[in-house]
């Protein structure tokens, strides 16, 4: 049960990570980005993606545009649904982790042919896109312009809702993902490669490597589009899409501990995304390791594995 590709064993690799003491900013390896990216925005919609994780009062009273909340089915995901009459647009914010029954769907690796778009999906992603998607899609306005935002598990429902959308003809005017897992194989990256999704990564975060290959047989996930990599300060970085996003696992892939995670907290990602607004730096992918502060293993917050006694809720504001 605890193989590489399962999600459930990302807080293993942070045991071999190697401190470092700062970075060293290296003027000679900055470079234009080649991805057009706005940090304004993508702060705009981290907020979202985090404040996913408030009971739906907080939601509410957070954005005074929402339509819609819930948590329908038997997945326990809640999502949101805020419109912004004046711009034609509709933002669909979807809540990553919190609790075991979410696990249990990071976990399910399984590979189905999803019989909406016909491309092999993650079974656990799929289900909880599935049970989201009846729930919205008599929600939506024709016309609107469609933004889906979500952290984690809520970013691979957002990836595969925004297929299941696309299809149905909507205007896909972006997904932002934050430290989201994988949800399909490369034919299916391959097939919906057009779609406007940005994975935004921070530092070492490991969810993203995540799941390698499904479970039973050995067809390999890939991701559909391009990451961007949060370094240290205003530092940045890109991966293009198609290219894998690896990290050693070391020799503790196969044991159980409890540890802080935190290059995965939505925390993690709105600072290093707020330190970017007001000048960020484009560094090439092969310089990354000089611009990367590494985080401390540890206990602590909301980040323990599924058995211990706290909730595993990786939002900054969550509860």
């Amino acid at each position: 049960m605890l193989k590489m590709h399962s999600l459930s064993t990302l807080v293993l690799i942070l045991f071999a990570f190697v401190l470092s003491n700062g970075v060293s900013a290296r003027p000679s390896d900055w470079q234009a980005s080649p991805l057009k990216v706005n940090f304004t925005e993508i702060y705009e919609f981290a907020r979202v993606a985090n404040d996913s994780y408030n009971n739906p009062n907080t939601v509410r009273d957070r954005h005074p545009g929402v339509s819609w909340v819930a948590t329908p089915g038997h997945t326990n995901v809640l999502y949101f649904i805020k419109e912004i009459p004046s711009k034609r647009t509709q933002i669909i914010a979807i809540r990553g982790t919190v609790d075991s029954k979410n696990w249990s769907l990071d976990m399910d690796a399984h590979g189905v042919i999803d019989k909406k778009t016909g491309i092999l999906s993650h079974r656990g992603f799929n289900t909880v896109a599935g049970v989201l998607y009846r729930d919205l899609k008599k929600r939506l306005k024709r016309g609107y312009k469609i933004y889906l935002a979500g952290h984690s598990l809520g970013g691979a429902a957002a990836v595969i809702l925004a297929t299941y959308l696309d299809r149905d003809g909507y205007k896909i005017a972006g997904v932002y993902t934050f430290g989201q897992p994988k949800v399909t194989d490369r034919k299916g990256a391959k097939r919906y490669s057009y779609l406007p999704v940005l994975r935004i990564v921070y530092q070492n975060d490991i969810v993203p490597t995540f799941p390698d290959k499904t479970q039973g047989n050995s067809v390999k996930f890939a991701h559909i589009g391009p990451a961007m990599i949060l370094l240290s300060g205003p530092y940045y970085s890109t991966l293009e899409n198609g290219r894998s996003y690896k990290k050693a696992a070391g020799k503790l892939r196969n044991a159980w501990f409890s540890s802080s995670v935190p290059d995965h907290k939505m925390k993690a990602y709105l600072k290093s995304i707020n330190q970017k607004r007001s000048g960020a730096k484009y560094v090439p992918f092969k310089s990354r390791e000089k611009y990367i502060v590494r985080n401390r293993p540890g206990r602590g917050g909301h980040d323990t594995l599924p058995g211990i006694k706290r909730k595993q809720n990786f939002g900054s504001s969550g509860r």
